[in-house]
């Protein structure tokens, strides 16, 4: 069965084989992504972008992604530790993989999010760090994200009116994401590589 297709459950009780205290079996995750072949697609293409989302929350609650009262909390202990997540990448990255994105969910509310991307953005192999974010939480954090190595960041951006942007987000400050993005671009260096980019949901 394809990584992709397991669910949250079915993930954690096959990597946690003969490990309790939380730490993600690294031997066990290699053997099975070999065994499954998934790091080609059906063209014999290599597969070398992995996307991992940090969190199912989000401090917006758009229209088009989320019910207005939010979803169901997982529990702190069912989703996937900061630990889990640098054991993971290592494997991908001993695969072949080079490109991480951080998503969610909005990966800015996640716990611990620096100490992440920080983990990641020293591993030997990882080429492209990339986050993508609601912006509503870059003003805070766009110079702590780009010392732990964050290269590139998405903001996603649904109408430059902000009227419609506080119907669309059902209540989201328009100026905050606006204040979130100037500082994204104060932390950025003059460098082809580092670079931030606009999503537009049509």
């Amino acid at each position: 069965m394809p990584l992709a297709d397991m669910d949250l459950k079915h993930r954690r009780d096959n990597f946690d084989l003969g490990q309790r205290d939380g730490t993600l079996s690294y031997l066990y995750l290699v053997n099975y992504i070999e065994k499954v072949n998934i790091m080609k697609d059906s063209f014999g293409r290599k597969i070398n972008y992995l996307r991992i989302s940090v969190t199912d929350l989000c401090n917006l609650r758009c229209r088009y992604c989320m019910p207005e009262e939010g979803i169901y909390k997982v529990h702190h202990k069912d989703i996937l530790s900061i630990e889990e997540i640098e054991e993971i990448v290592k494997v991908f990255v001993s695969l072949g993989v080079d490109k991480i994105r951080l998503t969610g969910g909005e990966p800015l509310i996640r716990s611990g999010i620096i100490d992440i991307v920080q983990r990641i953005g020293k591993l030997a192999g990882v080429k492209d760090l990339a986050m993508t974010t609601n912006g509503i939480l870059l003003k805070r954090y766009a110079k702590d994200l780009k010392a732990a190595g964050l290269n590139r960041v998405n903001i996603s951006l649904d109408t430059l009116d902000k009227e419609k942007y506080a119907y669309i987000t059902r209540g989201g400050r328009f100026q905050t994401l606006l204040d979130g993005i100037e500082a994204a671009k104060k932390s950025r260096p003059y460098s082809n590589k580092d670079k931030y980019r606009f999503n537009r949901w049509i």
